[in-house]
């Protein structure tokens, strides 16, 4: 199976594609050759003209896994828990270009997270790049006055590290003011 190569990444990648497909780690020998148009090609098999060239045995690493601690099961669970594979987490609301009014200061924000938040990790709200910790729950209500705001929700780990970030949502809060009063037909006029 001849394929055109010029670079040493597409050796490597050949190489490891046949020893993959071999299902056993041994020595390979590959068979390299130049065209009269000076296309290097790359065989598993040997062709008039090729040269063998070794690539030896692929390297691999054993598993070492770590020995239980004595007598601290809830060490064994949160290391099992730390290594949670989350799938997504989304921000259901506010929605992205949402524009809330008269929220009186405040907007509540509610995520989403599956699978749901695992013990020890933590889930964070940024609102306009400042960090407020959510204490594991997936609302949370946060001061967001007149403007606009950006807003993403974190899972972190154990020790700080972030896990999954959720897709930015831009939002708009706009107030009344005595400048801008509110109008519309469902406004009653003050008498």
């Amino acid at each position: 199976m001849p394929t055109d190569s010029t670079t040493p990444l597409h050796r490597i990648i050949l190489a490891l594609a046949l020893l993959c497909g071999s299902g056993v780690a041994h020595a390979t020998t590959l068979y390299r050759w130049v065209d009269a148009n000076g296309v290097t090609h790359w065989s598993d098999r040997p062709v008039a003209g090729s040269t063998p060239v070794d690539m030896g045995v692929a390297q691999g690493y054993p598993s070492n896994a770590l020995p239980p601690s004595p007598g601290k099961s809830s060490d064994r669970a949160s290391r099992a828990d730390a290594f949670v594979l989350y799938s997504g987490i989304d921000i259901l609301a506010p929605k992205d270009g949402a524009v809330l009014f008269d929220t009186g200061g405040t907007v509540e924000c509610h995520a989403q997270l599956t699978p749901p938040l695992a013990p020890g990790h933590s889930i964070w709200f940024e609102i306009d790049g400042q960090r407020i910790n959510g204490q594991g729950a997936m609302s949370l209500r946060f001061p967001a006055p007149r403007g606009t705001h950006v807003l993403r929700v974190l899972v972190t780990d154990a020790q700080g590290q972030e896990q999954l970030i959720s897709a930015t949502v831009t939002f708009y809060v706009r107030q009344a003011s005595i400048a801008e009063p509110p109008v519309g037909p469902a406004i009653k006029k003050p008498r």
